[in-house]
């Protein structure tokens, strides 16, 4: 019987940086943000602090663009042509995105290839952990099967809430699973917090939150799961590269170590895709187990 070979592929919106990603022969989906006519490439050379300030000038709404079925395909043939035995894509939420449904319907285009696609039913921070779990188990022995068990743990033991400053986006691809009209609260400097739901999609917690409410909400969803994991848990703040409201965040940071001295808090940057999603001067809080305690876990 032939030797499993796997190989772990995932999209530009877990915002992994290109160093980290070649360490660990992770392949990547540069997801294509169209904006009007324009065409540019999360993860290839796509500047995020440029992109933000395009964003905030344009009158266009930019989306994410499907990619050709022949990309995927070229990329599952080089995948065959090195040697890969299984392709294991970990993908952005279906419910934000058409990219795992495309990947599945590609998963019999190349023979001798199998192909598992793995719905983060998330982004950024939190499918970036997912990622990393995967590859420490690769390198453990781990065959696809005990990946995906140990990615559904994770996945059941830790949520993204997003913050969002600008509905514009959600409103206009139905993004939202109450299908609510929302109205913009910029003006008021208020902000909207919505949570991914178990399909993936986007659920509105409040529409008329304050940096009040936003501590209270997490620290009210993070708790049980803290006295369960201590310090083997990790908060990440995802911010935009403006720092949507500098204050506020540091804020939240410095509450959120206050109220779980024992949980790793850190700061990443919030994706080009997702700021494409959620509208300009979006942030995001997720929190969950360390992705190496679960590897750890496993052995």
């Amino acid at each position: 019987m032939k030797e499993e070979k796997i190989a772990i592929i995932t999209d530009s919106s877990s915002g992994l940086p290109a160093e980290l990603l070649a360490k660990n022969d992770i392949q990547v989906i540069n997801i294509p943000i169209r904006v009007g006519e324009k065409v540019y490439r999360e993860g290839a050379g796509l500047d995020p602090l440029w992109f933000q300030a395009e964003m905030a000038e344009t009158d266009q709404v930019p989306v994410l663009e499907q990619l050709p079925v022949s990309v995927l395909q070229e990329q599952m043939n080089n995948l065959r042509t090195a040697g890969y035995t299984d392709a294991l894509y970990i993908l952005l939420s279906g419910g934000i995105s058409p990219l795992a449904s495309k990947v599945e319907a590609c998963a019999n285009l190349v023979d001798g290839l199998k192909v598992t696609v793995f719905d983060s039913l998330t982004a950024g921070a939190s499918l970036a952990q997912m990622v990393q779990l995967a590859v420490a188990m690769r390198r453990d022995g781990c065959d696809v099967s005990e990946i995906l068990t140990a990615l559904r743990e994770y996945q059941g033991s830790s949520a993204t809430l997003l913050v969002l400053r600008n509905l514009r986006q959600l409103n206009k691809h139905g993004y939202v699973s109450n299908g609510s009209t929302l109205v913009s609260n910029i003006l008021l400097r208020l902000k909207t917090l919505a949570l991914f739901d178990e399909t993936g999609r986007l659920v509105m917690v409040d529409t008329q939150s304050r940096l009040k409410t936003l501590y209270k909400e997490v620290t009210k969803r993070a708790h049980k799961d803290y006295l369960n994991l201590q310090d083997r848990m990790v908060i990440t703040i995802m911010e935009t590269p403006d720092r949507m409201s500098t204050d506020s965040l540091d804020e939240i940071r410095e509450q959120l170590t206050s109220t779980f001295p024992k949980a790793k808090v850190v700061v990443k940057p919030f994706p080009p895709s997702l700021i494409t999603i959620t509208g300009a001067h979006s942030a995001g809080i997720t929190w969950g187990p360390d992705w190496e305690f679960l590897a750890l876990k496993k052995n």
